[in-house]
């Protein structure tokens, strides 16, 4: 009896060991789901498929549970598959619920409501907007959405331009002049409205090739939880406010480049449900790649300048000073 006792109280002692060494929960009845290397916590086997179907959890996270030796992919767990094809099914008919997508879907509401409430809910809450967005059912609805959003914000930007050439052209006219500049000023108007389709052509293509380029930064960091649909959808949502906000003379672009910037790492990041490091890391990279070159061509030029002759620098500013004179 005391032999068996001991037994017992050993085997316990080795798996609880077993357990703090492996960093698992001791706890019997529930299942422990990790993503990358993060533990989300312990949960029943309702709240995980619950949260396969709501989105809160992937195929890809991973599950334990005791009596497991290690871990494995939610792939694996009983009833997985079913669940995700529930949310799909979900996913692909948002429009039939309300709180299940986002304004600009939700095809009950007009269409000046739905664009309002949708910039209105991306500028003030986007961890709350894009958790709702869904990450897919098309590339439509959202390419349509930043397409308006961009043509406000050319007319905007093309308004303002007219706006400050006339007063230029005011400033300098005189008597002589005025009919010369007249003309001018009305021959800038074609330009402007030519200009405006242009300007919403090049950026929806723009839009494709940023999210390309974005989507694959996210899977060098490990943050593509998604595939290329959803962080098409994150990005034409965010950047179809931040075109519309360029509305605002000035003021536009210094929400562009300051909250701006907050609202499309929001984006992301709800996105694809993943770390805020990840996303911050694949955002700024193009920008440090940039200023990495540009640094390396400043300094060949410093170099290739202080290695010249001294009469050749003379010679370029005698050619300068002779120029300006003229």
């Amino acid at each position: 009896m005391c032999r068996q006792q001991a037994a017992v109280n050993f085997s316990k002692t080795s798996l609880h060991e077993s357990r703090v060494k492996a960093n698992l929960p001791d706890v019997m009845d529930k299942i422990a789901i990790g993503r990358g290397n993060q533990q989300l916590g312990q949960f029943t086997e309702e709240e995980v498929l619950a949260g396969l179907h709501s989105g809160q959890f992937f195929l890809t996270d991973l599950w334990w549970k005791t009596g497991m030796e290690k871990w494995e992919s939610l792939t694996t767990f009983p009833g997985a598959d079913a669940a995700q094809s529930s949310i799909s099914a979900v996913v692909k008919t948002p429009s039939e619920n309300g709180d299940a997508t986002i304004p600009w879907e939700n095809e009950s509401l007009g269409v000046v409501q739905r664009f309002w409430q949708t910039c209105v809910g991306i500028f003030t809450d986007p961890w709350e907007t894009f958790t709702k967005m869904p990450t897919s059912g098309g590339y439509g609805k959202p390419l349509l959405f930043a397409l308006v959003g961009m043509a406000f914000g050319a007319v905007g930007n093309g308004v303002f331009q007219f706006i400050i050439n006339v007063a230029q052209f005011s400033v300098q006219s005189t008597d002589e002049t005025a009919g010369i500049l007249g003309a001018q000023i009305v021959g800038m108007v074609p330009g402007i409205v030519c200009g405006i389709p242009f300007a919403v052509a090049i950026g929806a293509v723009g839009l494709f090739i940023g999210t390309g380029i974005f989507h694959l930064l996210l899977m060098l960091f490990g943050a593509a939880n998604r595939d290329y649909e959803a962080t098409f959808r994150a990005w034409a949502y965010s950047n179809g406010l931040l075109q519309f906000i360029m509305l605002i003379p000035c003021i536009g672009l210094l929400i562009l480049m300051t909250w701006g910037i907050v609202i499309q790492i929001v984006a992301l990041k709800q996105t694809h449900r993943t770390d805020y490091w990840r996303v911050i890391c694949a955002y700024f990279l193009p920008t440090l790649l940039c200023c990495g070159c540009l640094a390396v061509i400043g300094f060949m030029l410093v170099g290739a300048l202080s290695s010249m002759d001294g009469n050749f620098l003379d010679q370029i500013r005698n050619a300068v000073e002779q120029a300006t004179n003229e």
